[in-house]
């Protein structure tokens, strides 16, 4: 069995397997194997998606597939102007990844706000700015639970979407 999240089996699962931890594979072999599948016709692109995609190969394929270098450049500016939001640019990224048949791309959004979310909180967590760093975990596991709401119960994505970059600029400003 393999799992990447074990912490989520039961334990009845979990102590009759035995545990095997293995580093992310390295941006050059996922760049290698993004090549052997045939998603080399952009080298620039395949190179990104490789740095990007935590040493996960699908990952790196679906940021091919999806733009991801430009969702992540979207995010990431989104999340650098907070706590102010560029409500522009916010309504332009939910347009992207809530269209119809974009579903990967929502996803992958989603992976990217939440891994910058955690960034900042270790990042501010490690110079000593506790309280921003314990706000912004706080927002990262509010965030996680209206977006696993959204999906559990079929609600509008966009709106999800614009919630948690709302609830991402109120801890920021406190």
């Amino acid at each position: 069995m393999v799992a990447h999240q074990p912490g989520r089996l039961l334990p009845t699962i979990r102590s009759r397997c035995r545990r095997l931890d293995m580093a992310p594979l390295e941006a050059g072999v996922v760049s290698g194997a993004l090549a052997e599948f045939g998603y080399d016709d952009d080298p620039a692109t395949a190179v990104t998606a490789a740095e990007l995609a935590a040493g996960s190969i699908r990952r790196a394929i679906l940021m091919v597939e999806n733009d991801g270098a430009k969702l992540w450049r979207m995010i990431e500016g989104l999340t650098r102007g907070i706590p102010k939001l560029d409500v522009a640019a916010l309504y332009q990224l939910a347009d992207l990844v809530t269209q119809r048949g974009a579903d990967d791309r929502f996803e992958i959004a989603l992976d990217f706000l939440t891994d910058q979310i955690a960034a900042r909180a270790a990042a501010a967590a490690e110079t000593g700015r506790l309280g921003r760093a314990a706000a912004l975990a706080e927002a990262l596991s509010a965030i996680r639970s209206l977006l696993g709401t959204a999906d559990a119960l079929n609600l509008d994505r966009k709106a999800a979407l614009i919630a948690a970059f709302r609830r991402l600029a109120e801890a920021a400003d406190h």
